[in-house]
Protein backbone atom coordinates (compact mmCIF):
# COMPACT_ATOMS: atom_id res chain seq x y z
CA UNK A 1 0.00 0.00 0.00
CA UNK A 2 1.46 3.37 -1.02
CA UNK A 3 1.84 6.29 1.38
CA UNK A 4 -0.92 8.22 -0.40
CA UNK A 5 -3.29 5.25 -0.31
CA UNK A 6 -2.61 4.77 3.39
CA UNK A 7 -3.30 8.46 3.99
CA UNK A 8 -6.79 8.07 2.53
CA UNK A 9 -7.66 5.81 5.48
CA UNK A 10 -5.54 7.24 8.29
CA UNK A 11 -5.67 11.02 7.85
CA UNK A 12 -8.72 12.34 9.79
CA UNK A 13 -9.57 15.11 7.34
CA UNK A 14 -9.36 12.81 4.33
CA UNK A 15 -11.58 10.28 6.07
CA UNK A 16 -14.21 12.97 6.70
CA UNK A 17 -14.02 14.03 3.05
CA UNK A 18 -14.63 10.42 1.99
CA UNK A 19 -17.60 10.19 4.36
CA UNK A 20 -19.02 13.23 2.59
CA UNK A 21 -18.45 11.55 -0.76
CA UNK A 22 -20.31 8.45 0.43
CA UNK A 23 -23.17 10.61 1.70
CA UNK A 24 -23.38 12.29 -1.71
CA UNK A 25 -23.50 8.88 -3.38
CA UNK A 26 -26.33 7.78 -1.09
CA UNK A 27 -28.14 11.03 -1.95
CA UNK A 28 -27.93 10.10 -5.64
CA UNK A 29 -29.32 6.65 -4.86
CA UNK A 30 -32.20 8.16 -2.86
CA UNK A 31 -32.97 10.57 -5.72
CA UNK A 32 -33.10 7.68 -8.19
CA UNK A 33 -35.67 6.05 -5.89
CA UNK A 34 -37.57 9.37 -5.90
CA UNK A 35 -37.04 9.88 -2.17
CA UNK A 36 -36.16 13.51 -2.75
CA UNK A 37 -36.30 14.79 0.81
CA UNK A 38 -34.08 11.92 1.90
CA UNK A 39 -31.69 12.78 -0.92
CA UNK A 40 -31.55 16.42 0.15
CA UNK A 41 -30.96 15.42 3.78
CA UNK A 42 -27.99 13.27 2.79
CA UNK A 43 -26.62 16.19 0.78
CA UNK A 44 -26.98 18.41 3.85
CA UNK A 45 -25.01 15.81 5.82
CA UNK A 46 -22.37 15.87 3.06
CA UNK A 47 -22.31 19.66 3.35
CA UNK A 48 -21.57 19.33 7.07
CA UNK A 49 -18.71 16.93 6.31
CA UNK A 50 -17.35 19.42 3.79
CA UNK A 51 -17.47 22.17 6.40
CA UNK A 52 -15.70 20.02 8.99
CA UNK A 53 -12.85 18.51 6.97
CA UNK A 54 -11.07 21.85 6.43
CA UNK A 55 -10.79 22.82 10.13
CA UNK A 56 -9.80 19.24 10.98
CA UNK A 57 -7.03 19.38 8.36
CA UNK A 58 -5.72 22.69 9.76
CA UNK A 59 -5.71 21.32 13.29
CA UNK A 60 -3.89 18.10 12.40
CA UNK A 61 -0.33 18.49 13.63
CA UNK A 62 2.65 17.75 11.41
CA UNK A 63 0.45 17.01 8.40
CA UNK A 64 2.81 16.34 5.44
CA UNK A 65 2.49 18.55 2.37
CA UNK A 66 1.73 15.65 0.04
CA UNK A 67 -1.14 14.60 2.32
CA UNK A 68 -2.56 18.13 2.11
CA UNK A 69 -2.31 18.02 -1.69
CA UNK A 70 -4.04 14.64 -1.72
CA UNK A 71 -6.78 16.02 0.51
CA UNK A 72 -7.25 18.98 -1.82
CA UNK A 73 -7.78 16.72 -4.84
CA UNK A 74 -10.09 14.43 -2.88
CA UNK A 75 -12.09 17.42 -1.65
CA UNK A 76 -12.48 18.75 -5.21
CA UNK A 77 -13.80 15.41 -6.45
CA UNK A 78 -16.23 15.16 -3.53
CA UNK A 79 -17.41 18.72 -4.25
CA UNK A 80 -18.20 17.87 -7.86
CA UNK A 81 -20.19 14.78 -6.84
CA UNK A 82 -22.10 16.41 -3.97
CA UNK A 83 -22.50 19.97 -5.23
CA UNK A 84 -23.08 19.32 -8.94
CA UNK A 85 -23.74 15.69 -9.93
CA UNK A 86 -26.19 14.97 -7.10
CA UNK A 87 -28.31 18.12 -7.69
CA UNK A 88 -28.34 17.33 -11.43
CA UNK A 89 -29.61 13.80 -10.71
CA UNK A 90 -32.26 15.17 -8.35
CA UNK A 91 -33.44 17.55 -11.08
CA UNK A 92 -33.59 14.83 -13.75
CA UNK A 93 -35.39 12.29 -11.59
CA UNK A 94 -37.81 14.85 -10.15
CA UNK A 95 -38.68 15.83 -13.72
CA UNK A 96 -39.16 12.15 -14.68
CA UNK A 97 -36.20 12.33 -17.06
CA UNK A 98 -37.85 14.86 -19.38
CA UNK A 99 -35.43 15.59 -22.21
CA UNK A 100 -35.61 19.37 -21.81
CA UNK A 101 -33.98 19.01 -18.37
CA UNK A 102 -30.92 17.22 -19.74
CA UNK A 103 -29.12 20.40 -20.95
CA UNK A 104 -29.76 22.00 -17.55
CA UNK A 105 -28.36 18.99 -15.70
CA UNK A 106 -25.34 18.89 -18.02
CA UNK A 107 -24.70 22.60 -17.43
CA UNK A 108 -24.84 22.12 -13.66
CA UNK A 109 -22.22 19.36 -13.83
CA UNK A 110 -19.98 21.21 -16.29
CA UNK A 111 -20.20 24.39 -14.21
CA UNK A 112 -19.09 22.48 -11.11
CA UNK A 113 -16.17 20.80 -12.87
CA UNK A 114 -15.13 24.03 -14.61
CA UNK A 115 -15.19 25.99 -11.36
CA UNK A 116 -13.14 23.33 -9.63
CA UNK A 117 -10.56 23.30 -12.44
CA UNK A 118 -10.39 27.10 -12.67
CA UNK A 119 -10.01 27.66 -8.95
CA UNK A 120 -7.42 24.90 -8.68
CA UNK A 121 -5.27 26.82 -11.16
CA UNK A 122 -6.15 30.42 -10.27
CA UNK A 123 -7.31 30.15 -6.68
CA UNK A 124 -9.50 32.79 -5.07
CA UNK A 125 -8.90 36.52 -5.08
CA UNK A 126 -7.28 36.27 -1.65
CA UNK A 127 -7.28 34.14 1.48
CA UNK A 128 -10.56 35.78 2.49
CA UNK A 129 -12.27 36.15 -0.89
CA UNK A 130 -13.59 33.47 -3.25
CA UNK A 131 -13.68 33.81 -7.03
CA UNK A 132 -17.38 33.26 -7.71
CA UNK A 133 -19.95 31.60 -5.48
CA UNK A 134 -18.47 28.67 -3.56
CA UNK A 135 -20.13 25.48 -4.78
CA UNK A 136 -20.92 24.25 -1.26
CA UNK A 137 -23.61 26.94 -1.19
CA UNK A 138 -25.39 24.95 -3.92
CA UNK A 139 -26.53 22.43 -1.30
CA UNK A 140 -27.83 25.08 1.08
CA UNK A 141 -29.73 26.74 -1.77
CA UNK A 142 -31.10 23.39 -3.01
CA UNK A 143 -32.28 22.41 0.47
CA UNK A 144 -33.90 25.82 0.96
CA UNK A 145 -35.79 25.49 -2.33
CA UNK A 146 -37.14 22.11 -1.22
CA UNK A 147 -38.68 23.79 1.83
CA UNK A 148 -41.32 25.32 -0.43
CA UNK A 149 -41.72 22.26 -2.67
CA UNK A 150 -45.15 21.28 -1.19
CA UNK A 151 -46.58 24.67 -2.20
CA UNK A 152 -46.14 24.06 -5.94
CA UNK A 153 -47.32 21.48 -8.42
CA UNK A 154 -44.71 19.05 -9.69
CA UNK A 155 -44.41 20.71 -13.10
CA UNK A 156 -44.05 24.20 -11.65
CA UNK A 157 -41.56 23.14 -9.02
CA UNK A 158 -39.26 21.31 -11.42
CA UNK A 159 -39.09 24.40 -13.66
CA UNK A 160 -38.29 26.56 -10.65
CA UNK A 161 -35.67 24.05 -9.49
CA UNK A 162 -34.09 24.07 -12.95
CA UNK A 163 -33.96 27.86 -12.90
CA UNK A 164 -32.34 27.93 -9.46
CA UNK A 165 -29.71 25.36 -10.49
CA UNK A 166 -28.87 27.33 -13.64
CA UNK A 167 -28.54 30.50 -11.56
CA UNK A 168 -26.24 28.84 -9.03
CA UNK A 169 -24.16 27.35 -11.84
CA UNK A 170 -23.72 30.79 -13.40
CA UNK A 171 -22.73 32.23 -10.02
CA UNK A 172 -20.26 29.36 -9.51
CA UNK A 173 -18.63 30.20 -12.83
CA UNK A 174 -18.68 33.95 -12.29
CA UNK A 175 -15.67 35.95 -11.18
CA UNK A 176 -17.52 38.10 -8.67
CA UNK A 177 -15.69 38.38 -5.35
CA UNK A 178 -17.51 36.48 -2.59
CA UNK A 179 -16.25 36.74 1.01
CA UNK A 180 -15.34 33.50 2.70
CA UNK A 181 -17.65 32.69 5.58
CA UNK A 182 -16.08 33.24 8.99
CA UNK A 183 -17.15 34.04 12.53
CA UNK A 184 -20.84 34.82 12.92
CA UNK A 185 -21.54 34.06 9.26
CA UNK A 186 -20.22 30.54 9.79
CA UNK A 187 -22.62 29.98 12.69
CA UNK A 188 -25.51 31.60 10.82
CA UNK A 189 -25.13 29.17 7.91
CA UNK A 190 -24.77 26.27 10.34
CA UNK A 191 -27.96 27.33 12.14
CA UNK A 192 -29.90 27.71 8.89
CA UNK A 193 -28.68 24.33 7.62
CA UNK A 194 -29.79 22.62 10.84
CA UNK A 195 -33.15 24.42 10.68
CA UNK A 196 -33.76 23.33 7.08
CA UNK A 197 -32.76 19.75 7.87
CA UNK A 198 -35.08 19.74 10.90
CA UNK A 199 -38.04 20.83 8.77
CA UNK A 200 -37.30 18.15 6.17
CA UNK A 201 -36.99 15.45 8.85
CA UNK A 202 -40.26 16.60 10.44
CA UNK A 203 -41.92 16.46 7.04
CA UNK A 204 -40.70 12.89 6.51
CA UNK A 205 -41.80 11.75 9.97
CA UNK A 206 -45.28 13.26 9.76
CA UNK A 207 -45.82 11.88 6.25
CA UNK A 208 -45.61 8.30 7.50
Amino acid sequence: MTTSTRALFTDPANLITQVGLVLGTVAIYAAMKRDFEVAVLFLVAAFVADYVDGPVARRTRDRPEHISELGGILDSVADVVCHSVAPAVILLTYGTLDLYLLPVAAFVVVAGVARMARNTVEGGFSETMYRGLSSDNNIVILATVFLIEPVFSGGTFVKMLAGVLVATGILNLSTIPVPKVTGRGYYAIAFWTVAVATVLVWRLVTAE
